[in-house]
């Protein structure tokens, strides 16, 4: 049965849960809450490879632009853009803001 809510949850919600899971978020609640976290955090990594592949290409003084533009707009994307730097090796550009 709890095989099978598994696989449901899988297929309908596109997150990977395994039976630790869900025998650790015993209420429906916690459990929302957990794929809510895995979801989130599955889309945080995608808008992290998009930004890599997009800064790979930028000058310095692109990129420092492309930052200095999500950093007044805020929230996770200006986020996502300051690890893409950092895993790119830009790391001046960050420390010039």
């Amino acid at each position: 049965m709890v095989a099978k809510l598994i696989s449901n949850l899988r297929r309908q919600l596109h997150v990977e849960l395994n039976l630790i899971d869900v025998f650790q978020s015993p209420t429906i609640a916690k459990l929302a809450a957990l794929i809510y976290e895995r979801q989130t955090a599955s889309e945080a990594d995608d808008e992290l490879s998009l930004l890599l592949a997009e800064i790979v290409n930028l000058s310095d003084e692109e990129a420092q632009q492309r930052l200095s533009q999500e950093m007044r707009k805020g929230g996770l994307r200006a986020q996502a853009l300051k690890m893409a730097l950092i895993a790119s090796g830009a790391v001046q550009l960050l420390t010039s803001l």
